[in-house]
């Protein structure tokens, strides 16, 4: 189980962590803004439903990619999003990620090239 406090989850209670508002998502799941318990940085927590009806698919998905995203993390530490710890968090399939402040990636691929 993923050990987090959220601090922007919409408006409930996940798990061991309270809630306020998403800061981003996209197909996959909600991306909120939380802090790590163990180790009390700031982390990205996607969190993706486990009820919904493509959701195996989708948590298979996300496992891979949190495997190689830590992975390529021990490699390439500057470049690369440190992943904590992936795993369920009562409803949801949750990855809890280093927080990396700025400008949302969706909004810098809409812009195009500078």
């Amino acid at each position: 189980m993923i050990r987090v406090r959220v601090s922007m989850f919409a408006g409930g209670v996940l798990g061991d962590s309270i809630g306020g508002l998403p800061t981003g998502g996209g197909k996959f799941g909600t991306v909120c803004h939380a802090t790590h318990t163990p180790t009390g940085r700031a982390v990205a927590l996607k969190l993706i439903r486990l009820e919904q009806a493509d959701s195996d698919e989708k948590v298979v998905a996300e496992q891979r990619g949190a495997a190689l995203q830590q992975q390529f993390g021990e490699v390439h530490r500057e470049f690369v999003p440190r992943v904590y710890e992936h795993g369920t968090m009562g409803a949801y399939y949750g990855i809890a990620m280093e927080y990396v402040p700025g400008t949302p990636l969706i909004q810098l691929i809409a812009r195009g090239p500078p």
